[in-house]
């Protein structure tokens, strides 16, 4: 979006190439009266030029002689003039005919200019005010999903060792505010929780871990992805430990996620079958002592 134009412009009617005044005067000298008109806007004079200022209006011949035919027709005053609708003018000085009628004079701008500058301030309180309010909201949601988002990209890098053993990890004193807050929804209220997640949050309830699960979009995805790491069974050991070494009761199953995150993942195929006893106990290998046995190719 543009800025917005801060110009300021001179009202010229668009007959005036046809007006009888500007007819008479020529065009040359209907320039001169442009320029001049130009010139009181931008200097403020409420329609007065210096006589000096004449030559410097226009860059044509004899510009003095181009004011007198403005005087002539009427377009301009000079001092002693005889329109009862235009201020009197002093010597060394030309007035433009009627200029407070059609364009803005220095108090009408002064005006402009201060109504603009006020709403500027109102402005530039309501969006300090605006700023201030939203320092000070609630940003328990915005960090939740920042962390979770962070905690998901991580996720795929880790390389823990796959034998260590599940420990509740120990909340930093923000994670532990953010997770008991008060008015975090309870699981009764049963928020909209993805069916991938279903069965792990319904294995905790079971367990008796009663906490809400307003979570964000990536904090769920995060706990999605900790399913297939972990499994459903290591994950409730895990929160089951947090919840009951926790100086206080968690409100939010945005309370596990740090520890669930640092949890190895699980062998493929839950570890392998585990190892039978062997009758007569351990023994020694020993090369077979029947040659048939190597008759496969080696």
């Amino acid at each position: 979006m543009a800025d917005k134009d801060k110009r300021t412009y001179i009202t010229v009617h668009d007959g005036m190439p046809d007006h009888p005044k500007v007819v008479a005067a020529g065009g040359m000298a209907a320039w001169l009266f442009v320029c001049g008109l130009a010139y009181c806007s931008r200097q403020l004079t409420d329609g007065r030029i210096p006589s000096a200022m004449v030559s410097r209006l226009v860059d044509l011949p004899d510009p003095e002689a181009l004011a007198s035919r403005l005087l002539h027709v009427g377009l301009w005053h000079a001092s002693g003039h005889d329109c009862d609708r235009c201020a009197p003018v002093e010597p060394g000085e030309y007035r433009v005919h009627d200029y407070d009628l059609h364009q803005k004079t220095a108090d009408e701008v002064a005006e402009l200019k201060e109504k603009r500058a006020a709403a500027g301030r109102k402005g530039g309180v309501r969006s300090g005010a605006t700023r201030r309010a939203a320092s000070k909201a609630p940003r328990s949601e915005a960090n939740g999903e920042a962390n979770a988002e962070a905690l998901a990209s991580g996720l795929v890098k880790q390389t823990r060792s796959k034998t260590q053993a599940p420990t509740p990890t120990p909340l930093s004193p923000t994670e532990r505010e953010l997770a008991s807050q008060q008015d975090v929804p309870r699981i009764g209220e049963r928020p909209d929780i993805p069916a991938a997640s279903q069965p792990l949050i319904e294995k905790l309830t079971a367990a008796g871990i009663v906490v809400g699960w307003e979570l964000a979009p990536a904090e769920w995805f995060l706990i999605e992805a900790l399913i297939g790491k972990c499994g459903i069974d290591v994950l409730v050991e895990h929160a089951t430990a947090a919840f009951q070494a926790a100086p206080r009761r968690p409100r939010s199953g945005r309370y596990f996620l740090p520890g669930w995150k640092s949890l190895p993942d699980v062998p493929a195929g839950g570890g392998g079958a585990p190892l039978r006893a062997v009758s007569g106990g351990y023994q020694p290998y020993s090369n077979p002592t029947d040659a048939t046995a190597y008759g496969n190719g080696w």
